[in-house]
C-alpha cells in the first residue's frame, strides 16, 4: 500500500513540474495561411508603407518591440484585456489541490498577441505579410503556449485597416 502512495506521490510530481511549453499547429495548411496573411499593394515607397502601417499597429494599441524600415520588419505586441486570465471554482473541483494549482499558475498567465509584418518590394508592387500568434505567458516569462491566429476576417480586418492608413497618408490626412 505504501508502494501505491508513493508511486501516486511520484506521478503528481510529474504532472505538475513538467509541463513544457505548447505551440499548437495551425489547422490549415502553408498555403492557405501564406494567402490570407499577404496582401498584393500597388506602391513601391517603402517609407510610405512603413508609416502606414506603423500607423495601423499602434492604432490597434500594439506596441512595436523591433522594427526596421529599411528591410520592412515590425515586430510588435499587445496584451489582451490587462493580460489576466483567472480559474473560476466549479463544483467539479472535488480535489482542492488540483483545484489550488489552477488558480496559481492561470492566475498569473499573460495573454499576448505578437505580431510579426514584412514588407517585400517588386518592381511594380509590394507585397505586406503580417503574421499574428497569440501566446500564453507565464509569471517568469516562459511561454505556456502559442498559436497562430488563422482566422480569415481576422487578416481582413487588419488589411483594411492598412488599405485606410495607406489612403491617408497618401492624402496627407
Amino acid at each position: 500500500m505504501k508502494k501505491i502512495f508513493i508511486l501516486f506521490y511520484i506521478f503528481l510530481f510529474f504532472f505538475f513540474c513538467s509541463h513544457k511549453p505548447i505551440v499548437e499547429s495551425s489547422t490549415k495548411s502553408q498555403l492557405e495561411l501564406r494567402d490570407m496573411q499577404s496582401k498584393k499593394i500597388f506602391n513601391t515607397d517603402i517609407k510610405f508603407l512603413t508609416k502606414a502601417i506603423l500607423q495601423v499597429l499602434q492604432d490597434d494599441e500594439f506596441v512595436i518591440v523591433n522594427s526596421d524600415s529599411n528591410l520592412g520588419y515590425f515586430n510588435a505586441k499587445k496584451k489582451l484585456d490587462g493580460g489576466r486570465e483567472s480559474y473560476k471554482f466549479a463544483w467539479y473541483d472535488i480535489y482542492y489541490p488540483i483545484a489550488i494549482y489552477k488558480v496559481s499558475a492561470l492566475g498569473m498567465m499573460v495573454n499576448e498577441i505578437n505580431a510579426t509584418v514584412s514588407i517585400r518590394i517588386y518592381e511594380e508592387h509590394s507585397v505586406i505579410r503580417a503574421s499574428f500568434n497569440s501566446d500564453l505567458i507565464d509569471k517568469d516569462g516562459k511561454l505556456e503556449s502559442s498559436k497562430t491566429i488563422d482566422d480569415s476576417k481576422f487578416y481582413q480586418e487588419f488589411f483594411a485597416k492598412v488599405d485606410k492608413a495607406l489612403f491617408l497618408e497618401k492624402n496627407n490626412l
